[in-house]
């Protein structure tokens, strides 16, 4: 298999996306996509030793004082600019904070949720293709756009009508503010191009949603053709 045609550079913001092997629907279940968040969440610090499945077996004094220091974003090797989680596949705009810490972040994420799926879902075995896809961010144009792209996915793909409605994607951490237990996202970076004014934002996703649908569905008919 061919290596990627960039490296992954501290500071360099990149969109990284992966699926399912054979196009497997592993993300329909809301236990599993919650599952998927917090290990998104976890695994961003350079402090979150234990594996996730041992957390919850610490005492409470200590488990609090080792997760102060995990959500402590100085000690975050990726920041989350945005997500949206789809049945067959992730789409993740990270920021690298440290280096070698967007390949550690995705190998991570993937593991863990493949061990959590398959004890499940009685199964062993891979869950995602093994090496994951990127493309960097290369300006502030490139950035607005990719967050659109990626936050309109639920709708251009047909599972929603209304984008707004989709539970798995960071649009609500721009719009609302976010569900308080998965706050996974740095907004400031996206939502300063728009002068923080979010419905400056709003207006930029909806202006291109019929668009992109109609691209995703050309997409998928061509395909039917091979």
């Amino acid at each position: 298999m061919p290596g990627r045609t960039h490296t992954f550079i501290t500071g360099g913001v990149y969109h990284v996306y992966n699926r399912s092997i054979e196009g497997k629907k592993i993300l329909t279940l809301e236990a599993l996509c919650n599952k998927f968040l917090q290990i998104m969440w976890y695994y961003r610090s350079t402090a979150s030793l234990l594996r996730l499945s041992n957390l919850f077996r610490l005492g409470n004094v200590f488990k609090k004082t080792y997760l102060k220091t995990v959500e402590d974003n100085s000690t975050f090797r990726v920041s989350i600019l945005a997500y949206c989680l789809m049945p067959t596949h992730y789409h993740l705009l990270l920021r690298q904070n440290k280096n070698g810490g967007i390949s550690h972040y995705v190998s991570q994420i993937q593991n863990s949720f493949t061990r959590y799926s398959n004890v499940k879902q009685k199964r062993s075995g891979p869950l995602f293709i093994h090496r994951f896809q990127s493309k960097p961010v290369v300006s502030d144009e490139v950035f607005k756009h990719v967050s659109r792209y990626i936050h309109l996915n639920s709708y251009s793909s047909g599972i929603v009508d209304n984008v707004f409605s989709y539970a798995w994607s960071s649009l609500h951490e721009y719009m609302e503010g976010g569900n308080p237990k998965w706050r996974l996202c740095d907004t400031v970076p996206l939502l300063q191009l728009f002068n923080q004014d979010k419905e400056r934002y709003k207006k930029f996703i909806l202006n291109n949603a019929d668009y992109q649908k109609t691209l995703e569905i050309c997409k998928y008919a061509d395909r039917s053709h091979l």
